[in-house]
């Protein structure tokens, strides 16, 4: 079964016409953007960055040849169809499937035209999304019996409804909002796309909350941005009121439920938590774009999750990469200062990060922001001061995190100091934690001396297994025995409570 679509007229305000509805989109698009066009957009990007421009332009070319890079393709190239073959799944690999639905690559063709204003960019992104929405049926949102099935959208689908949220703020709009002044946004792809966009609402509306009721996986978070952001971009749409305030509501649930006391997110993985740190700093951009107001007491939140980064940063850089985190390639505390950078266009953020990070290590995760960021005209400004004025943290040299059972100490805040994080949490929140109750990683001097290994792989099989079991971490075991039985790779046993008991910090 599959959901039928509305008719867009079904969807709009009585006597509304699509002619109209384009108009106060393009006109709502540019307010939201400060008054830029796209193409003065990418000219200040130019301007400013040319290194990340040109690379923009390359990815942008290789896509447009259907040649992209892939969870299971390797670091090569990998031809995935001209237009993609959405539902195929080549490699083996599930990741493969979720993040080719997640189309990553029509945002770097639609900035492709930002930055030159050719158009093959722009009809291309139009063509795909046209193609998607032609060949991608969405499964019906209820059964036969009129019940909501939630099964439907949580498994090997491109409906999966994370990738429903991710398509809603991270891709989708960058096609309405980039190209909306092209030839091809014209009336007829609007009674197309809008109907379809109506629909991927209602999955995060309807269906997501059956699938996360206690709103504490990062997961829900994204959905909800996903709902957040189209409910802003097309307020003329049919409960698009409803949505927004629905949104809202949830995301103050998620970061009630997925952030501690201590500030660290639940999961207690520091990539996971600087990831859901740009992802709860959404909210305040997308606040900040639309003239919405601010939760103050979310954005208090938000700053001590931040701190939460700094304390799971190494000393000389990089994450501590307990559980599946990366160490200094992805989703560092550079990804967190970016996040409150853009969020609230204070600089201390991006001087926070400088103190441990290259500017070139800051310009990776904003080279995926460019466009997402309100004051694009004064960033390279607000770059060179914080490279200039590095700021050391203010904070202690010992946190114990209770609420993760996870200690981060060091004998100062320089780079060059030691510093060790640990961790005894069991049961664990999810299964992006490793088998490693006691387990530690150690730098000093400025290199890491005894790493934890972090993330290889979400596909199950050896590999998988072989970075989660005990034995590959810095534990105690008795015979190599695991500390619990390894079932897959998001299944493990039942695990007996433990955690530390007494941390404390002396002289000498």
């Amino acid at each position: 079964m599959t959901e039928i679509y509305p008719s867009i007229k079904d969807i709009l305000p009585e006597g509304m016409s699509v002619s109209t509805l384009l108009s106060q989109l393009r006109e709502r698009v540019l307010e939201a953007n400060q008054h830029l066009t796209a193409l003065e957009r990418g000219q200040l990007v130019k301007e400013q960055f040319p290194e990340l421009a040109a690379d923009t332009l390359r990815l942008a070319d290789e896509a447009l040849a259907g040649q992209l890079v892939l969870p299971g393709t390797g670091p090569a190239l990998y031809y995935v169809g001209n237009p993609p073959e959405w539902t195929v799944n080549p490699v083996g690999d599930n990741e493969y499937t979720f993040h080719l639905n997640r189309m990553h690559h029509w945002k770097t063709l639609c900035e492709a035209y930002s930055l030159t204003g050719a158009l093959k960019y722009a009809q291309k992104a139009i063509q795909e999304i046209t193609d998607w929405i032609d060949r991608v049926p969405c499964p019906a949102l209820k059964d036969e019996t009129g019940a909501y099935a939630p099964g439907r959208f949580d498994g090997l689908t491109p409906w999966r409804a994370l990738e429903v949220g991710i398509r809603g703020y991270r891709t989708w709009p960058y096609v309405i909002e980039l190209l909306a002044d092209t030839p091809y946004m014209t009336e007829a792809f609007l009674e197309k796309l809008l109907p379809c966009v109506y629909v991927h609402c209602r999955i995060l509306y309807e269906i997501s909350p059956l699938l996360w009721p206690k709103a504490d996986h990062n997961h829900y978070l994204m959905e909800n941005l996903g709902l957040l952001s189209f409910s802003l971009l097309f307020p003329e749409m049919k409960g698009s009121e409803a949505f927004r305030a629905h949104a809202l509501r949830e995301l103050d649930r998620c970061m009630d439920a997925q952030c501690t006391p201590c500030g660290g997110q639940i999961e207690g993985c520091p990539s996971y938590h600087n990831g859901c740190v740009f992802w709860f700093a959404m909210r305040n951009v997308f606040s900040r774009k639309y003239h919405i107001e601010e939760s103050e007491s979310y954005t208090r939140r938000l700053n001590s999750m931040f701190l939460h980064s700094i304390h799971s940063t190494r000393a000389c850089g990089g994450n501590f990469p307990w559980g599946d985190s990366h160490t200094a390639d992805k989703e560092t505390m550079c990804l967190a200062a970016v996040s409150c950078y853009m969020a609230s266009g204070d600089r201390n953020y991006l001087a926070a990060a400088a103190h441990f990070y290259p500017i070139a290590s800051i310009l990776s995760d904003i080279r995926d922001n460019l466009w997402r960021i309100p004051e694009i005209n004064r960033l390279k400004e607000d770059l060179n001061w914080a490279e200039k004025h590095p700021k050391c943290p203010e904070l202690p040299l010992l946190a114990w995190q209770r609420d993760l059972n996870q200690v981060y100490l060091r004998t100062s805040w320089e780079t060059d100091a030691l510093s060790l994080m640990t961790a005894c949490r069991t049961p664990v929140q999810n299964q992006h934690a490793h088998m490693d109750p006691g387990g530690f990683d150690f730098t000093a001097y400025g290199l890491p001396l005894i790493s934890d290994p972090g993330i290889y792989t979400y596909k199950s099989g050896e590999n998988r297994y072989r970075f989660k079991r005990t034995a590959s971490h810095n534990c105690l075991t008795v015979n190599e025995a695991d500390a619990w039985e390894y079932q897959g790779s998001w299944h493990m046993a039942r695990k007996k409570a433990a955690a530390f008991v007494q941390w404390s910090r002396q002289k000498g």
